[in-house]
């Protein structure tokens, strides 16, 4: 193809790379993609709102399948709540975007469980200034499901979404039915990673299927994420965890290990079949109560190769999830892989301090206990360059939470010297890390941090930045603010893993996932913020299982929109 031959000219031309990805054969050189740098600060929108009040309504009649409905106590329903979202742009008209973030969600801190009950999407056709509701239903809870979707799943949560380079838009969860005859949360349940595609830019979906689905036998699905590749048409990939130690250690599944496994499956014909789950690693867990160590958060992307091959991130939590003091450190791996048969590790990190980002006056969580570490990485089709970002501590002198930036130029085999994503403000907590790269190479990082907070003040004043690095990230371009004004973390859902029994909720909930994407050489972000004008959540008074269902109708966080352009 042209882009082969002619990889400098492609990779400057506006009229092809928009539509064609290009790439070098070689990674020792950024001579052909450089960053472009532009003098005047980039422009920040206005953050649009795109999540509001939700299909679901107070009461929970999707539980009466279960009968359990009457029966659930120590749990609150925040309903219109919004968090985790994500977002990817049309490769055929950058004007189409699509976001799909969680909403609703039934919490129970004595449990360390929750069941996030609806995933919504929304698509926009103007660039990002209006928003508009598609017609994608992934779980019972939402209504009505389309024909033959899989409909007897109570929750969907952690989305992923992805445009392929035909214009066709993939939407991936895990659902779930979460309890038991006892009401107590139970693993050994029906669950699936299900999917949904478009064809049209987001307004109408195909019925839901299953890449894969586990009725209660040995598997615990968890973390899916979606890849499209953009080097063999009609070629998708789905990865997610599969937390067997954690099920049984008496199953028969022949891919069952007992371990806590990182899995992944291919289609080659757009999403109608998938293969089998392939393991791509497995760790026995020594710690085998809390069934650690434990991989999290696993990414996908295919490399620019010149065999296209397969690279996987990582992280590899090392503590339970309700670790709140000195715990052993975590480990970020990658691997790597032809065909994805057999892969091969290599370690990014082998040290990562295990923080949390905690309110600065109470010391209480703002991430779940089973964050300690996020990371999020992106690849340069250009050069061949892998940025990866994750949560340390190491450049914050307080020893607190923060983010670091590294990048790969031989595919992953070994990674640069760590650097802060916040050289401004080294002394906030920065966490909620995600990466992109521009068409012309410029690294775009979102965080999240605390810097406009005042010590005692009654609002945990909490914002999100980008910082924008040449593709050596040699140089910071521009760092700019995408929330005008500080939101209040303290507004926020509470609960979602309960540490302390006699309060029953801790920790203060904003997201796992976050997302900034290129749009061409402007980034497009979303992330959630909170609504001032709703109360802090009340912590019960009683012992944390006692009360019966509670309803937070409060839209306390929605989902956003920033156009960040450049030029």
């Amino acid at each position: 193809m042209l882009r082969h031959y002619k990889m400098a000219l492609s990779c400057l031309a506006l009229s092809l790379s928009s539509m064609l990805p290009c790439f070098a054969h070689s990674s020792d050189s950024n001579s052909n993609c450089p960053s472009k740098v532009y003098k005047k600060k980039p422009k920040v929108s206005a953050p649009v709102h795109v999540t509001g009040i939700s299909r679901l309504t107070d009461e929970l009649a999707c539980l009466d399948l279960n009968n359990i409905d009457s029966e659930l106590t120590g749990y609150t329903y925040f309903r219109n709540v919004a968090f985790d979202p994500r977002i990817a742009v049309n490769p055929l008209n950058p004007k189409n975007m699509v976001i799909a973030t969680q909403q609703d969600t039934l919490i129970n801190g004595n449990y360390n469980d929750s069941a996030s009950l609806a995933i919504a999407v929304f698509y926009t056709l103007d660039g990002g200034e209006t928003w508009n509701p598609s017609d994608l239903v992934m779980s019972r809870c939402q209504g009505s499901t389309l024909f033959n979707a899989n409909d007897n799943f109570i929750s969907a949560y952690f989305p992923a979404i992805q445009f392929d380079q035909s214009g066709n838009c993939y939407v991936l969860s895990s659902s779930y039915d979460l309890f038991a005859a006892n009401q107590l949360p139970d693993i050994d349940t029906d669950e699936g990673n299900i999917i949904s595609k478009s064809t049209d830019g987001g307004r109408s979906w195909t019925q839901v299927t299953a890449t894969y689905r586990d009725n209660g036998q040995c598997h615990l699905l968890d973390f899916p994420n979606l890849a499209c590749d953009r080097y063999r048409k009609n070629t998708l990939y789905v990865i997610s965890t599969d937390a067997t130690c954690q099920v049984s250690d008496t199953c028969e599944d022949p891919n069952y290990t007992g371990g806590q496994n990182i899995v992944f499956q291919k289609s080659e014909d757009a999403g109608l079949s998938w293969s089998d789950p392939i393991i791509i690693d497995s760790f026995i867990p020594t710690d085998l109560e809390n069934c650690t160590p434990w991989p999290i958060l696993p990414h996908f992307e295919v490399l620019a190769d010149k065999s296209h091959s397969f690279i996987t991130a990582a992280i590899v939590q090392q503590s339970p999830a309700d670790t709140v003091g000195p715990a052993p450190n975590d480990q970020i791996y990658v691997w790597k892989s032809l065909q994805g048969t057999t892969w091969k590790r290599y370690t990014v990190d082998a040290n990562v301090a295990h923080i949390l980002a905690v309110d600065p006056d109470s010391s209480d969580p703002v991430l779940p206990v089973t964050s300690f570490t996020t990371l999020d990485f992106d690849i340069n089709p250009c050069n061949g360059y892998i940025y990866i970002v994750y949560t340390s501590p190491m450049f914050n002198p307080t020893g607190k939470s923060g983010c670091v930036i590294r990048k790969s130029k031989d595919g992953g085999v070994t990674w640069s010297t760590p650097k802060p994503v916040n050289p401004n403000s080294l002394s906030s907590q920065a966490f909620l890390p995600v990466v992109a790269v521009a068409k012309d190479g410029t690294v775009g990082v979102m965080f999240t941090d605390f810097r406009n907070h005042t010590p005692g003040d009654e609002k945990l004043s909490t914002d999100v930045w980008v910082t924008m690095f040449d593709a050596e990230l040699n140089h910071v371009q521009h760092e700019v603010r995408l929330t005008p004004k500080s939101f209040d973390t303290r507004k926020s859902v509470r609960g979602y893993n309960g540490i302390n029994p006699s309060t029953c909720a801790l920790d203060y909930y904003l997201s796992t996932h976050v997302e900034i994407e290129s749009n061409g050489n402007d980034f497009v972000c979303t992330f959630p913020v909170t609504n001032d004008a709703c109360p802090p959540v009340a912590l019960p008074d009683r012992f944390c299982d006692s009360f019966p269902v509670t309803t937070d109708a409060c839209s306390r966080q929605n989902t956003v929109f920033v156009n960040v352009k450049r030029h």
